[in-house]
């Protein structure tokens, strides 16, 4: 999983946290996005190093993604996570 910076027409930033996998009939690779994380410019009013909250915050979904070998329940992480951020 990686973040994605994805510029606007009217000039801001949308985060995402997004996943790339193989699509498994064609063996196609393809991106997911996992969790919708907001603009960059409204994050940046909640944290002084929005870049860097969200980085970390996938760091830690890559961690415990990797703890887990799990395929699947990785959206569930993700909510998880964020639910528990925004309760700090």
């Amino acid at each position: 999983m990686h973040l994605k910076k994805s510029p606007v027409k009217d000039g801001r930033t949308y985060l995402s946290i997004v996943e790339s996998r193989r699509e498994p009939k064609t063996g196609k690779p393809q991106k997911v996005t996992i969790q919708k994380l907001g603009y960059l410019e409204d994050l940046a009013k909640e944290h002084s190093d929005p870049i860097g909250h969200c980085t970390g915050i996938v760091a830690e979904m890559n961690r415990a993604k990797a703890a887990d070998h799990a395929p699947f329940g990785v959206f569930t992480l993700a909510c998880a996570w964020l639910k528990k951020e925004s309760l700090r």
